[in-house]
């Protein structure tokens, strides 16, 4: 489950990156905050469908919620003994914790156990770039803490 974003910024941040730093980052063209990733989906599903996770969305209205940058990491893995790189943009989100929190009370009411599913283990990531192969959400959303390469000052 992802929350879709405002393309352009994420634009912006890719084409500074890319003159910093002297690459050519690949892009879907679209921007979303991975909330529910495939990792997570994978245990939820057993209890719950989509639709219950959507509906809960719609009632907590999850795609009206202000988005705090925080920094633009890098996050780096070895495929096929090549160096691949996908940067991202570290946010913050206190009411999609929220909202985890209260798939996981829905999941719990299905018939899941309180251990089956970590809510609080997420580290909310926009894709702005990547090397090839890309890194899938999934790569991204299971790393606890992202190393910032650059903070982000937002002028006022």
């Amino acid at each position: 489950f992802a929350v879709p974003l405002a393309h352009p910024p994420i634009t912006t941040l890719r084409e500074e990156i890319n003159k910093l730093r002297r690459l050519t980052l690949q892009h879907k063209n679209e921007a979303h905050l991975t909330v529910i990733g495939v990792n997570d989906w994978r245990v939820l599903k057993q209890r719950l469908i989509m639709d219950e996770v959507e509906k809960l969305a719609i009632k907590n209205k999850v795609l009206h919620f202000p988005v705090q940058a925080l920094c633009l990491a890098q996050v780096q893995t070895v495929i096929k003994d090549k160096q691949n790189s996908t940067w991202v943009l570290s946010v913050e989100v206190p009411q999609l914790r929220q909202f985890r929190r209260d798939v996981w009370r829905l999941y719990m009411t299905k018939g899941g156990q309180a251990e089956d599913w970590d809510w609080e283990t997420w580290s909310p990531a926009v894709v702005v770039g990547f090397t090839s192969p890309v890194l899938f959400d999934e790569d991204v959303a299971e790393r606890e803490t992202f190393v910032c390469e650059y903070r982000i000052k937002l002028k006022s």
